[in-house]
């Protein structure tokens, strides 16, 4: 019987294991966060990668250098747990995002920590995932949380 690891990820240096390896440590990185514990990802990592295969840098300044060198200028914002920055317009699949990167607070439980958090454009609730991607009516709350913050590092 095939590794069915080994036929999703043909051609990955270390076959198989390293595939599933990195879906591990993802899982366990994504119930740390849930649980507000940003020591589940780690620091020296140089970048986060969603479900849906977004990558982001691992802190908070690499990300705001990665969109201003892609044309996303930053507006400082200032709400207490949302201190960092603001850039709107970004492309997503389903029309113009905003994306927040946010300094967060550490242990002030889940989604305050430093972090990305991308919303429909001219929104602040209205989440979106990484890609830009609109949620589904069916779609639970806590499934949108995690799908439209990405946790950083650092």
């Amino acid at each position: 019987m095939a590794d069915a690891a080994a036929i999703a990820l043909p051609g990955v240096p270390g076959g198989a294991g390293l595939g599933i390896k990195a879906g591990r440590l993802a899982d366990a990185a994504k119930a740390a966060y849930r649980a507000g514990d940003a020591s589940g990802v780690s620091k020296a990592a140089d970048f986060v990668v969603d479900s849906r295969g977004t990558a982001v840098r691992n802190n908070a300044p690499g990300a705001r250098a990665d969109l201003e060198s892609g044309g996303y200028p930053g507006t400082a914002t200032t709400e207490t747990l949302k201190t960092g920055t603001l850039r709107t317009g970004v492309p997503g699949i389903d029309g113009p995002m905003d994306v927040r990167i946010m300094n967060g607070q550490a242990g002030r439980g889940a989604y305050k920590g430093p972090r990305v958090r991308t919303t429909r454009a001219g929104t602040d609730n209205d989440g979106v995932r990484s890609d830009g991607s609109r949620f589904r009516n069916n779609e639970s709350k806590s499934q949108r949380q995690e799908e439209s913050h990405t946790q950083l590092g650092n």
